[in-house]
């Protein structure tokens, strides 16, 4: 499972369901570093729970060093599976973002490493110079997550991800025509990204509900892989 703008409550819950219900099951969470330690709350994040089957091929999950994503990696016979889970700031600006969002956080991140950008569009040339790495590698990828951009943009996240050949799994399972995935939003703007050999292993996909797996502002979306084929494993 993975969560996107977890908010350090959330973090928590999860904590305590995977802990109470899911047989060895682990958490791997990641946020802005810098911010109060003493904080019941802090916008941004992400979180991924792994069990089962996922659990006894993972070699580790590596998180981003501003909290933007975090890395789940599963190794095959031949090749690994990274699973990326993002979470993208909203657009904003120095002027407008408010002192603890998500926007502001990065923002400060930068500054203390000497780097003055937007962290909207740096974040999405960091992923795809990961990605792109990865792909270089062999690694296949499944990248999920909110990406707090519509389908409609030129130019953006959307249309790198299709230039380096990342398959929108949406968009081949249902059609252009795609339910809002926020509830104060118009459109979709929460996507999974997979290369081809994930995608030809899915074997179903879906979008809830909003509230259905959890209470949320956005829908969750679920989807069935055949992991042993990912990996090339022995049944």
């Amino acid at each position: 499972a993975n969560l996107s703008r977890t908010n350090y409550q959330q973090i928590e819950e999860m904590r305590d369901l995977v802990g109470n219900h899911c047989v060895q099951g682990q958490i791997f969470t990641t946020n802005t570093p810098g911010f109060p330690t003493n904080a019941t709350y802090q916008p941004g994040g992400v979180a991924t729970i792994l069990q089962g089957l996922q659990i006894t091929r993972h070699a580790r999950t590596i998180s981003d060093e501003y909290g933007r994503w975090t890395c789940s990696i599963f190794f095959g016979k031949n090749n690994l599976l990274k699973l990326y889970n993002l979470y993208r700031v909203c657009g904003s600006s120095s002027k407008t973002a408010g002192d603890t969002t998500a926007w502001s956080q990065q923002e400060t991140a930068y500054k203390k490493k000497g780097v003055k950008c937007n962290p909207r569009v740096q974040v999405v040339k960091d992923l795809i110079k990961s990605l792109e790495n990865d792909i270089r590698m062999g690694d296949e990828i499944f990248l999920a997550g909110d990406f707090n951009e519509k389908l409609s943009v030129k130019n953006g996240l959307h249309q790198q991800l299709k230039e380096i050949g990342l398959i929108n799994v949406a968009m081949e399972k249902i059609g252009d025509e795609l339910p809002r995935t926020y509830n104060r939003g118009s459109e979709c703007i929460d996507f999974m990204y997979v290369s081809q050999k994930v995608f030809q292993s899915i074997n179903r996909f879906g979008i809830a509900p909003f509230n259905y797996f959890q209470k949320s502002d956005h829908r969750g979306m679920y989807v069935d892989l055949q992991l042993d084929a990912i990996l090339q494993a022995e049944k």
